[in-house]
Formats: C-alpha cells, sequence, structure tokens
C-alpha cells in the first residue's frame, strides 16, 4: 500500500475514534479545514497566502480556546499533523498553555507557533487530502480561535536569561498584593487587576511567556497637554508611537534578565474575530516578580502613555509554567 494511502489510513482511524464510529471520514475543503463553527475564514487573506510565490518564512500562531472536553480530540489532530507538519519544513518554535488575561476578557486555552520555509509550503501543507481529513478533529475540538500569519520581525537584542527575585513580594497574601497595587498602580487602567494580584503573590519565581496581540491606530491620540510638552508627537502613527513605548519598555525588560522571545509582524488574520491584527509578540519574563518590579516603575509608568496612544485595541495573555523553547533556532 502506498505511503500516502496508509497516512490517510492512520487519519481516517483517528478521525473515526473522536468523532464516533459512524462519522464518514470526508475531505474538508481548504476553508473548512482552517475556520470553526463560528468563524469563516477570511478568503481574501486565504487568495494571498496561496498566491504567495516568495521564498520568505513564515510563522503561523494558533490561540486556541477549546470546547467542553476538546483537549482530548484537539491533541488527537496535533498529533495526526505532525508528520505533515514536519514534511512540509514546519517546526514548533512556541507551545503554551494561557493561564490568564492581563489585558482584554477572552482567554485562549493553548498558543503554538509553526516557522515554515516559505508561505508556499504551509499552503501545500493545508491544500492536502491529509490535513483536509486530520481537519475534521480539529472543527470538532474548537470552539473559537485567532489564525494568523506573518514574517519574524528581528531585533538587535539578546534573548533574555537568568532569574530576577523582589524580596519585597515574597509571601504576600491577596489583600497586601491588592493594597499595594493601589499605591504604587499598575502602569495601564484596562488592565486586569486580578490577574496582576495573582501574579504579586505567586513566589514560584518561575520564568514565563507574555502574549499580545496589537492592533495599532492610524493616527497615534495623544492629549493636547502631551503634544504641548513635546511637539515631535504630533503626527506620529500608532506604530511610531508603539516604538516610543518599546525605546522605553526594553531596557525595563533587559535590567530585569527579560525580554522579547518573538515579534511576528502580521501578514494576514485567515480566522479570527479581531480582523486588524497588526503585530504579535510573545515576551519572555524572567518571573511573576519581573513584571510586577516593572509595572511599578515610575521610569516604566512614566513612558507607558506612548503605548495607550498607539493602540486601537490589544490583548495580553499570561501563560501557564515556566518559559520553554521547544526547538532550537
Amino acid at each position: 500500500m502506498p505511503r500516502f494511502a496508509i497516512e490517510i489510513l492512520i487519519l481516517a482511524t483517528l478521525l473515526l475514534i473522536a468523532c464516533g464510529e459512524d462519522a464518514q471520514v470526508v475531505p474538508l475543503t481548504v476553508e473548512e479545514a482552517l475556520a470553526t463553527d463560528s468563524q469563516p475564514v477570511d478568503q481574501a487573506v486565504l487568495d494571498a497566502l496561496l498566491d504567495d510565490a516568495s521564498e520568505t518564512a513564515i510563522e503561523v500562531a494558533h490561540m486556541v480556546t477549546f470546547k467542553a472536553d476538546g483537549a482530548a480530540t484537539y491533541a488527537a489532530f496535533e498529533a495526526a499533523i505532525e508528520s505533515l507538519r514536519s514534511a512540509a519544513g514546519g517546526r514548533l518554535v512556541v507551545t503554551v498553555d494561557v493561564l490568564a488575561a492581563a489585558i482584554g476578557a477572552s482567554v485562549p486555552d493553548v498558543v503554538r507557533v509553526v516557522r515554515y520555509p516559505s508561505a508556499t509550503a504551509y499552503a501545500n501543507m493545508i491544500q492536502s487530502q491529509e490535513y483536509r481529513i486530520a481537519a475534521r478533529m480539529e472543527r470538532n475540538a474548537v470552539a473559537n480561535k485567532t489564525l494568523l500569519y506573518g514574517t519574524l520581525f528581528t531585533l538587535p537584542i539578546p534573548e533574555s536569561t537568568g532569574s530576577f527575585e523582589v524580596p519585597e513580594f515574597s509571601g504576600l497574601t491577596e489583600e497586601e498584593a491588592n493594597d499595594m497595587i493601589e499605591e504604587r498602580g499598575q502602569g495601564n487602567d484596562e488592565a486586569n487587576r486580578e490577574t496582576f494580584v495573582q501574579l504579586l503573590v505567586d513566589d514560584s519565581g518561575e520564568s514565563f511567556f507574555m502574549v499580545n496581540l496589537l492592533d495599532y491606530r492610524d493616527e497615534a491620540q495623544y492629549t493636547e497637554e502631551q503634544i504641548a510638552e513635546d511637539e515631535s508627537l504630533a503626527g506620529l502613527t500608532g506604530m511610531e508611537a508603539d516604538g516610543r513605548y518599546n525605546a522605553v519598555v526594553f531596557p525595563e525588560l533587559l535590567s530585569r534578565n527579560s525580554g522579547p522571545h518573538r515579534i511576528i509582524d502580521v501578514t494576514g488574520v485567515l480566522v479570527g474575530d479581531n480582523p486588524k491584527w497588526e503585530r504579535w509578540a510573545i515576551v519572555r519574563y524572567a518571573s511573576p516578580d519581573a513584571i510586577m518590579d516593572m509595572v511599578f516603575d515610575p521610569d516604566f509608568q512614566a513612558g507607558s502613555f506612548h503605548k495607550f496612544a498607539s493602540l486601537e485595541d490589544t490583548s495580553a495573555w499570561v501563560t501557564r509554567g515556566a518559559a520553554q523553547y521547544p526547538t532550537d533556532e
């Protein structure tokens, strides 16, 4: 029996296990294979991906929320496409579970990022019959997702390593953490207080990732007072304003053994409730102490207004467990 036929048989078997013995294994269309039950594919973005003949490597980010009892079926889907991904030259570069939202209401269960040698390599994989059969398992497992792709933005900053501890934060109760945030501020009125309280009382000392989705304003929104104080702010784009923020935040991160791990300039959002995400970023923090020490820093707070001025929309999620790198670069 040809190898591809054996692979289809294996996928079909997995699908029957996931869906029940009476399920008919029929390949989905590419659009159906990428979508969820309630979220269609952005056809224009998909067409652009399928037509992209460049040899530039792309990164595909999956942010997935499971249906009830969907985790096991999603794991079966991941196992089923592992060989397809590998054959396409895909390499898993981020795999994390999400703990809580730092900013925003929606919280996915998992985040996966896969690097492919080109858009063509990814397009060929998702158009294959094997993938379109396996994708029915994902449809059965996933309630909501954001699926986007883009190119890796390279920063002249070394990968962060090391730990960071603030003895003052050790052993805080939730009430004490709340009082500390009330006294010192958390730098963002839209941030979820409960998440930052939990970060303060977390004495694990483990590194973790923060995942960020960014949608920039066409023109940054500074107040008249801010522009009067610094006329160079007038007319900045949202992305330019974010550059001003990064000039503040990167030294703050590095001084705490933390820093950006991956930044993707988004080419397109294939599936998702916000089709306008422009940048996807994952930042490694050396510990919960590191992020809270930065949040309380007056220099950081003084520069954070650039971030507020730059963004039309954003989400930020704290991930669960120590930051790990699945593969070497």
